[in-house]
């Protein structure tokens, strides 16, 4: 059977999901199916394929971005103006993984893992603080 050489941007269409993106050079409609049912071996366990990033430059050094699910948290009365925060793992090439904290207004941070650990035990002291907020609010209410 003979392939058709087809350039990447309708391999990517056509598969829907290759994990990474191919450089400008052709790819054959075989190998784009090969790249889409079996990501990289070195993607993380946590990646999501889809969203890293995969570049390789003209001198033919590769630069990889590994990107993790996105969790949001929502907080809001009802108004416009609700505040949300995101947390996402990311891994840009061999450096440690970092999780990526944004609120809604813009501010981030890049956390490493005692970094992480130190957010864990001030999102735990926040929770317990409404906590004690809710039953006192509760409790006035009555």
């Amino acid at each position: 059977m003979q392939s058709a050489t087809i350039p990447a941007e309708i391999a990517t269409a056509r598969t829907g999901r290759l994990p990474f993106v191919v450089q400008a050079a052709d790819v054959t409609r075989e190998r784009a199916d090969q790249l889409a049912a079996q990501p990289p071996a070195d993607h993380q366990p946590w990646c999501v394929p889809s969203q890293c990033i995969i570049m390789r430059h003209d001198d033919g050094e590769v630069f990889a971005e590994h990107t993790g699910e996105t969790h949001r948290f929502v907080m809001t009365d009802g108004s416009e103006c609700p505040v949300s925060l995101s947390v996402q793992l990311g891994r840009e090439d061999d450096e440690a993984p970092t999780v990526h904290l944004a609120e809604s207004h813009g501010n981030s941070s890049f956390l490493d893992a005692d970094a992480v650990l130190n957010a864990i035990t001030e999102f735990e002291a926040l929770a317990a603080a409404l906590r004690t907020l809710h039953a006192q609010m509760t409790e006035t209410a009555r």
